[in-house]
């Protein structure tokens, strides 16, 4: 199955949401499966380290983003911009 990004006709369209549904279905069996294999404890320990990663990323993430826009705002010109 070839899929176009973006969707290019309705086609493309409905086989992109179709393989989406699988994918989640997929994620969603493997957490029920997850929860039937092994103990509470062991969950939420791996989840308390999968939060501690994305909040490490989604820290460094803002500050590159800040000091993009910093320096952004140093090269912008504004023909008709008063204060400059």
């Amino acid at each position: 199955m070839f899929l176009n990004f973006p969707p290019q006709n309705i086609f493309d369209f409905i086989n992109f949401f179709i393989l989406m549904f699988f994918v989640m279905l997929a994620f969603y069996l493997l957490g029920q499966w997850l929860h039937s294999v092994f103990d509470k404890s062991k969950l939420e320990g791996l989840a308390n380290k999968l939060t501690g990663y994305g909040d490490a990323i989604a820290d460094k993430s803002y500050k590159d983003m800040k000091q993009l826009i910093k320096m952004v705002r140093k090269v912008s010109y504004r023909a008709f911009d008063k204060d400059k």
